[in-house]
């Protein structure tokens, strides 16, 4: 499902930039996915972070 959505996200950013600024973009579909700036720039600029949790002995 996330794999789903952040597709779509790169699809949705890919054809507004054409008609406005990066900056335009990330705010527009901040509010449009109920997601940060940061979240939606991680996602259109490939970014992982890895997992925080502890690994298991």
């Amino acid at each position: 499902m996330n794999a789903l959505r952040d597709r779509q996200i790169i699809e949705d950013f890919d054809e507004m930039i054409q008609e406005m600024s990066t900056r335009e973009a990330f705010n527009q579909l901040a509010r449009r996915y109920h997601r940060s700036v940061v979240a939606i720039k991680n996602t259109v600029n490939g970014k992982v972070h890895p997992s925080r949790a502890k690994p298991r002995p």
